[in-house]
């Protein structure tokens, strides 16, 4: 039981990120559940030849991380150990913000040129109803 008394030891921060890393790891592992020869990691996959020595891989980075995350916040520094548990998160947020914005900018752009587009359109139906109402004055 020393695993468990070491993880009730850790500082907010690096057992938030342990946990969230922890859960991360099992959907991955039930994801590629039976699968000897393709990692997948959601609908991306990709072949590997030892799809174990990547989890293990993955869990000595978490391992990595905790203990690191653990060492910066009980040196003093928890506001750093916080910042570097939360960038991540807020990064992605800022990111799908701009994504959002720059997508309502290309929505107005295209809207200010579907309107340029249905004036050229109006202004050359008008030229043809004149060329033709210049034929009907001939035809009559």
């Amino acid at each position: 039981m020393k695993i468990a008394k070491t993880i009730k030891s850790l500082c907010t921060p690096a057992l938030i990120y342990f946990s969230i890393s922890i859960v991360a790891l099992l959907m991955m592992v039930i994801q590629n559940y039976g699968s000897h020869d393709r990692y997948c990691l959601g609908s991306f996959s990709c072949p590997s030849n030892n799809i174990s020595l990547i989890f293990v891989a993955k869990v000595v980075y978490i391992i990595f991380w905790t203990f690191i995350l653990n060492l910066i916040c009980t040196s003093g520094f928890s506001s750093i150990s916080w910042f570097l548990v939360l960038f991540p998160f807020l990064f992605m947020f800022v990111a799908l913000g701009i994504m959002i914005l720059q997508g309502q900018h290309i929505e107005s752009m295209c809207g200010i040129k579907k309107q340029e587009d249905q004036v050229e359109s109006m202004s050359g139906m008008r030229k043809q109803t004149e060329s033709m109402g210049g034929i009907r004055n001939l035809m009559d």
